[in-house]
């Protein structure tokens, strides 16, 4: 009877190298690599209830590059206009060395509140985005507020939360199915 729990417990030198813990921290911009080129992405709140725990928001910035900017670059990036919103657990990219976070930067005040999130209920065929019925989300509470038309949905991001491919796919395309993100 000579193994001890501690020593049945994994070590994390046993772990692979490219598996790391990152700690996140608001602020964090991360470098995504595309087919376009490297994009960059700032992780902004995280949702912790109540009810479902949605977990990090995250800012895509706009561009996409060939080499990483340097850091004025990066700064200028961060203070301007994004491309959308969404949610993404981009840690876990980090994680797997598969991303890279360059730095962490305070953001502007225009994206410091909480996003509002958009969605549509239906049941099997999903209707035209025009004719549906759309919720909004705000962390904590959700209300109907009915038709929106294309520019109205506009102002709010997609509720809805991505894995690293299809954030990859988002980024890329603009689009989340056949619905535009920007």
């Amino acid at each position: 009877m000579g193994t001890s729990i501690r020593k049945a417990k994994t070590n994390r030198l046993d772990l692979p190298k490219s598996v790391r813990r990152v700690k996140k921290k608001i602020g964090d911009v991360v470098e995504v690599p595309t087919s376009k080129g490297f994009a960059y992405v700032q992780y902004t709140h995280e949702h912790t209830g109540p009810g479902t725990k949605w977990g990090s928001v995250i800012r895509v910035l706009n561009g996409f590059y060939k080499v990483r900017p340097d850091l004025k670059e990066i700064k200028r990036i961060v203070n301007s206009q994004h491309r959308f919103t969404t949610f993404c657990q981009v840690h876990y990219a980090l994680n797997l060395g598969d991303w890279e976070r360059i730095g962490n930067f305070p953001f502007p005040k225009f994206a410091q509140e909480f996003p509002v999130f958009k969605s549509m209920k239906y049941l099997f065929k999903r209707p035209n985005p025009e004719e549906a019925d759309w919720y909004l989300w705000d962390g904590e509470k959700e209300w109907k507020v009915g038709k929106l038309s294309l520019e109205e949905q506009m102002k709010y991001p997609k509720m809805g939360s991505y894995n690293d491919t299809g954030l990859i796919q988002a980024i890329e395309t603009g689009m989340s199915g056949d619905l535009k993100l920007f």
